[in-house]
């Protein structure tokens, strides 16, 4: 028989919270009835049990993560709260040893000139502004591009922080000051939209760019996120005479839901083969719905005898990715917010321009970034299933494959030293120190970009080709959300120097043995961080550490000053560069001894040459230590700029006025240097021990 409700409510309310747990009084007497109540009562405390649990986890899934659990550390036991985040991101910022962030000292140091003479300086256009009037002064396009009809929105307008950071250094550490640089950046400041044809939201970016706005919680690391960057962006795919690569790459692009939102172009640079390339793009458009068609420009190279290097293919590639960059962001009907630059031998993945839409916000916040990049250098698969999709990293090394800029770091940065003759391609040449200015690069743990199957007309050689299939790519059309909150610079910065604090110091042989699987943990189940300190004197060439633990196996290569992260399950390793990390204890750093002079040659010496006839000897341990342009510069004049070669007698000057790399500074990232070594076009510099 079924208890009477008024009874059982009776029961409950004359029956104590321990005699309601343990049994009512009087329910022995009717055994059936006792089974049914105490059935009752035992659903009541289930319900109520899952309810407490329900509440404790969602209060951890809003919780956002610490720093080091930014870079893929779940063993931190503490829970930090917002208000916690927000504070330390906010302090970060005015502890940064870096004060040019944002708006500060580093923003006044335009990177140097690499053109000649008759090239616009970089001085004329350090101070370019987005005022209309100054808009039509713009350097104009070269010859035998078409126009483009649409009128620009002009330059967007940055989320602008200066004023509120004057004000912060001025009130140091007050939570006033704090209140008011967050007021500053949450002024004018709302959520994209993307209208599909009948005047509605679209989901299939709005959603996905939204939910990357939120993902990790902004609001978490004191950081507003703008939408300035998306304003009027731009895809530009170049290609130069494949016509099926160009109409795979169209066809790629216009499957993804996210195209509507970007101006398509295709560049050529061929005339000989424009007709052929034309087609593809009609085949294309015939057999696609392309919203706001497909721009097509077109350069014409010019012969220019006193560039000698121009008949090279790097010379041909170097100038057409700035002509296409000259057309869409300072032609009259370009002035793109943005740019999405392809290479039309690209596979792409079909969340590409999701990552670029994600990421994008971050780039008008936080201007310590030159844009954002669809490849990961390091993106050799370990373990499909540590890979997180929506991972996104920082690195100072250029990555290339697929990149987004902003149009006002082309302006204002890039337009004016753009290289004329960067002998091993403009991408080692931008990723030079004095070249890159001191920026970074965001980029996805998993790759959106990877290279086609070679073919005879392919710069893939089949042995890169093995090495790129190795690398993961997302082939899954769903989109993934991006947490780009925590890889804004303060807060990326203070993880990584955490993390560096906090890790085992172990030898390459010992991480190698700590891989097995049964090793790797740590305490608790937590994860395992190993640090090896590496340094390129020191007789352990860079295949050696790279190899065993699935980094780019030539030279290290996205790294953040000086620093390498990888995962495996339960186990980060950092391998950290002691020339180049500023986290590491002061014991653990490489610099040139105070009884080490630096002294600079004659051409076509060696450094053992230079330093016996100063009646001393070249010091070799300090020799990656003068391997910059800036050390160059103290005693070069580097007219020219700075480059990047590979060769044991690097860093050096090119002192003969034939040479293709005429009046540069050159340095390497691929050749460990040798105080033996010379060249009979270059001058080096030299560290001699024991100068008289």
């Amino acid at each position: 028989p079924q208890l009477p409700t008024r009874r059982l409510n009776a029961r409950l309310k004359d029956a104590s919270p321990s005699t309601w747990l343990i049994g009512m009084r009087g329910a022995r007497s009717n055994p059936p009835r006792r089974r049914q109540s105490l059935w009752l009562r035992l659903s009541l405390l289930s319900f109520f049990l899952v309810c407490l649990y329900v509440y404790g986890q969602s209060r951890v899934l809003l919780t956002p993560l610490a720093p080091r659990e930014m870079m893929g550390d779940k063993s931190l036991g503490k829970t930090v709260s917002p208000a916690t985040i927000d504070a330390e991101a906010d302090n970060a910022e005015i502890s940064s040893g870096r004060e040019g962030f944002p708006g500060g000292k580093d923003e006044e140091k335009g990177p140097l000139t690499a053109r000649g003479s008759s090239d616009v300086k970089a001085e004329e256009h350090s101070n370019e502004s987005a005022t209309d009037s100054e808009k039509e002064e713009a350097r104009p396009v070269e010859s035998g591009s078409q126009g483009v009809d649409t009128k620009s929105s002009g330059t967007p307008a940055a989320l602008d922080t200066t004023e509120a950071q004057d004000q912060l250094r001025t009130t140091r550490n007050t939570t006033e000051a704090q209140d008011q640089l967050r007021t500053t950046r949450n002024v004018g400041v709302q959520a994209p939209i993307v209208k599909d044809g009948k005047g509605g939201q679209s989901r299939d970016a709005t959603d996905v760019h939204s939910a990357s706005l939120r993902s990790g919680g902004a609001e978490a690391a004191g950081v507003e996120l703008t939408d300035a960057a998306l304003n009027n962006p731009c895809i530009v795919v170049l290609a130069h005479n494949r016509a099926n690569f160009l109409e795979q790459s169209l066809t790629s692009v216009l499957a993804m839901p996210a195209a509507k939102r970007f101006q398509l172009y295709v560049s050529l640079d061929d005339p000989t083969s424009f007709g052929t390339m034309e087609a593809a793009i009609k085949r294309v458009e015939a057999s696609h719905v392309v919203e706001k068609g497909i721009k097509v420009l077109r350069r014409t190279p010019a012969p220019d005898p006193g560039v000698p290097f121009q008949k090279t293919a790097l010379y041909n590639i170097a100038m057409h990715f700035r002509f296409a960059l000259e057309n869409v962001f300072e032609a009259p009907a370009g002035r793109h917010s943005s740019a999405v630059m392809i290479e039309d031998d690209l596979e792409l993945s079909p969340d590409l321009l999701e990552m670029f839409l994600g990421v994008a916000p971050l780039l008008d916040a936080d201007k310590s970034l030159w844009g954002a990049s669809a490849w990961n250098d390091n993106g050799i698969q370990k373990d499909s299933k540590l890979l997180d999709v929506g991972r996104i990293q920082r690195t100072n090394y250029f990555p290339g494959l697929g990149w987004m800029i902003k149009r006002e770091r082309w302006m204002d940065r890039l337009r004016g030293t753009w290289p004329v003759a960067a002998s091993t391609g403009f991408d080692h040449w931008w990723r030079q120190d004095e070249n890159n200015g001191g920026l970074e690069w965001l980029y996805p743990e998993v790759p959106r970009t990877k290279h086609k199957v070679s073919d005879k007309k392919s710069n893939v050689t089949p042995t890169q080709q093995k090495l790129f299939d190795s690398f993961a790519f997302k082939r899954e059309p769903q989109a993934s959300s991006f947490a780009v909150d925590r890889v804004y610079q303060a807060t990326y910065e203070k993880g990584l120097e955490e993390m560096i604090r906090q890790a085992e110091r172990v030898s390459r042989g010992e991480a190698q043995s700590i891989l097995k699987p049964g090793l790797r943990g740590g305490r608790g189940g937590s994860s395992r961080t190993l640090l090896i300190l590496w340094a390129e004197e020191e007789g352990v060439s860079w295949q050696k550490i790279a190899t065993p633990f699935g980094l780019w196996p030539e030279e290290p290569r996205g790294e953040t000053h000086g620093v390498i992260v990888t995962r495996f399950p339960d186990l980060i390793i950092i391998v950290a560069n002691r020339w180049r990390c500023p986290y590491l204890e002061p014991d653990e750093q490489r610099s040139i001894p105070s009884s080490v002079a630096i002294v600079a040659g004659q051409s076509g010496q060696s450094c053992d040459e230079v330093c016996r006839a100063q009646s001393s000897t070249c010091d070799a341990s300090s020799l990656p230590g003068l391997n910059s342009c800036r050390a160059l510069k103290t005693k070069f004049p580097c007219e020219a700029g700075c480059g990047h070669q590979i060769g044991r007698e690097i860093p050096c000057y090119v002192t003969n006025p034939a040479a293709l790399t005429a009046g540069q500074c050159l340095a390497t990232q691929q050749a460990l240097s040798a105080c033996s070594a010379r060249h009979k076009d270059t001058a080096r510099i030299c560290p001699c021990r024991g100068l008289r």
